[in-house]
């Protein structure tokens, strides 16, 4: 089962990964902490943690490590007349991609590029 979820959905599959532990479930875009819309980026991340430490749980669940380049999460790096450096980007997103492969492992993390969206 491959999901493209929101930090509000986290529990849900969470629950799924409980209900059904002989699914496979990868989660994509890291679970997206919303950024834009309402939601702050920074006040999302603590709920965003506890949620994924949960999931983290289940050994069915399986995460992918990109997307972040895209407007969902706040970061503005779609609205730019140029490409953010590798430098930039480490320092944005690395903290999110460290609590990730810390919570779930690096067996049960994979890189997605997510090209042509992140571009």
């Amino acid at each position: 089962f491959d999901t493209v979820i929101y930090h509000l959905q986290i529990d849900a599959v969470a629950d799924l990964a409980r209900d059904f532990p002989d699914t496979t479930i990868i989660v994509n875009h890291m679970a997206v902490p919303l950024g834009v819309g309402g939601y702050n980026r920074e006040e999302v991340r603590p709920t965003w943690e506890e949620s994924m430490k949960r999931l983290a749980k289940f050994k069915n669940v399986y995460v992918k490590i990109g997307g972040f380049g895209m407007h969902w999460t706040g970061f503005g790096f779609d609205e730019r007349p140029t490409p953010p450096s590798s430098d930039e980007l480490a320092t944005a997103w690395g903290p999110y991609v460290l609590f990730v492969i810390a919570a779930f492992g690096v067996d049960r993390c994979m890189m997605e590029s997510n090209f042509p969206m992140d571009k």
